[in-house]
């Protein structure tokens, strides 16, 4: 299967990616309605890709 310039899995790390804050629930559950709307926005004003998994910069040694 050949893939054209313009087909996303020939570069899956391009543009712009964010990764993202996870929302919880006030009993500490993972508040998956809430994540869904932010991927959405952040999809609709042109984001290429999420990174559930990336660093916001809040672990400290």
């Amino acid at each position: 299967m050949s893939q054209s310039p313009s087909d996303h899995r020939a570069q899956p790390w391009h543009g712009v990616m964010v990764a993202t804050a996870l929302a919880f629930h006030d009993d500490l559950t993972v508040d998956f309605d809430s994540y869904a709307a932010h991927v959405g926005r952040l999809v609709q004003s042109g984001c290429d890709g999420v990174v559930p998994n990336g660093s916001l910069g809040e672990s400290r040694p």
